[in-house]
């Protein structure tokens, strides 16, 4: 008896240890802009109270009622301490309520207050909204920077009515946010859509976008997404304007939420760990230029999220899948010669020469001598040493060898 209440009390500190190690705050500003006290959710990752000099993504959520707990759960599931696992880096987190603890205002005023448009004569925030906007810009960011430690890279996220928001904050303050996720947004109209046009064209600097949308969306809201996708996203030329828009089936105007943040999130930080992302990865592999593609990845990840090149060999084995399903055999080539300037020793650098010379020149001599030379450091890999000896074996019956 006495062992099972120990068991049991270890059990319940270690739970309670974990659930402090990540803290969900609530904060508070009082706002001259808008003249009233605006209400904040903050969730700080694992590491902040240990890491006194470490500076972290910050993401701002609208809607923080609805949106907070579910960008929170994917932050902390998408991210891992073992980088290899790893999505995403650990992230700040910043949701704005936009009616509790507003108790005698019905949830509708106050969103549609933060968002107030005249769609019909414009189509531009106006009054309140546009009171709002100044407040993100010159109250609440500076505020979250003094505070909190928040890197340079900085993303906002709205739904629906808030996600018109978001789509303001692109055309006239694209100097704010690095990444906008703007989740089944209300229409706007041809004046702002025609802007939204030569907006798109002209950022100088590396932007995220994420729009998503489903069949069973609202009727306006999808056909917009729809006509954004098909007349402006599509046929946008700027390089520096990385766009990801989704139709998410089935799903209605709520149910799209879930999936939305989890898929925007990966599309946000999908430079932090290129290697891994399914878009980039086709991309260098698509790539006339390979070596080129791939330096570009790497200064684009440090442009966004100020991250100095952490490659490592085990990086690879997302690239190495992907070939091997495609059975494009001819890119082991440049992706081992990226490895070895990278990675002289590893053993990912031998096993892509080899698979080259295996699959692509046939010439199944030097296929065994790279293979047999990454057996050097193949604990240290992320191979397993099993399946690695297989394909030993296998070159060594190619070859006419027992």
């Amino acid at each position: 008896m006495n062992k099972l209440i120990i068991i049991f009390l270890v059990s319940t500190l270690s739970y309670f240890s974990n659930l402090r190690a990540q803290r969900d705050l609530r904060d508070s500003l009082q706002s001259n802009i808008l003249n009233e006290t605006r209400y904040l959710r903050v969730h700080l990752p694992k590491s902040y109270d240990n890491s006194k000099d470490k500076e972290y993504p910050l993401v701002l959520v609208f809607d923080a009622e609805m949106l907070y707990y579910f960008t929170t759960g994917h932050s902390e599931i998408l991210y891992d301490e073992d980088p290899d696992y790893s999505f995403v880096p650990e992230t700040i987190i910043v949701g704005i309520n936009q009616a509790y603890p507003y108790d005698n205002i019905p949830y509708s005023e106050i969103r549609g207050k933060d968002a107030e448009y005249e769609y019909i004569k414009k189509g531009f925030q106006k009054s309140t909204g546009e009171q709002f906007i100044l407040f993100i810009e010159n109250e609440l960011l500076p505020y979250l920077d003094n505070k909190y430690r928040i890197g340079k890279y900085k993303s906002i996220i709205g739904y629906s009515l808030t996600a018109s928001i978001v789509n303001n904050l692109l055309l006239n303050n694209n100097d704010l946010f690095n990444s906008y996720v703007a989740i089944s947004p209300s229409p706007f109209n041809e004046e702002s859509f025609k802007q939204m046009q030569q907006i798109i064209e002209k950022i100088d600097n590396t932007k995220l976008y994420y729009i998503s949308t489903a069949r069973n969306d609202k009727t306006g809201h999808l056909s917009f997404v729809n006509k954004i996708t098909d007349s402006i996203l599509h046929k946008s030329a700027n390089k520096k304007f990385h766009y990801l828009t989704e139709n998410l089936g089935e799903e209605h105007h709520q149910s799209l939420i879930l999936k939305s943040i989890g898929n925007a999130f990966i599309h946000l930080f999908s430079y932090y760990k290129f290697t891994k992302n399914e878009r980039l990865i086709n991309e260098f592999l698509e790539s006339s230029n390979k070596k080129e593609k791939f330096s570009q990845y790497i200064k684009t990840a440090k442009e966004l999220y100020g991250l100095e090149e952490n490659l490592r060999p085990d990086d690879f084995h997302e690239i190495f899948w992907y070939i091997n399903k495609a059975e494009k055999w001819k890119e082991y080539k440049v992706v081992s010669e990226i490895l070895f300037e990278k990675f002289p020793t590893a053993t990912e650098s031998f096993f892509a020469r080899a698979m080259f010379e295996e699959h692509y020149n046939k010439d199944y001599k030097s296929a065994l001598e790279f293979y047999n030379r990454g057996l050097v450091n193949l604990k240290d890999s992320y191979f397993d040493e099993a399946s690695y000896l297989k394909d030993i074996d296998r070159v060594r019956k190619l070859m006419g060898k027992n």
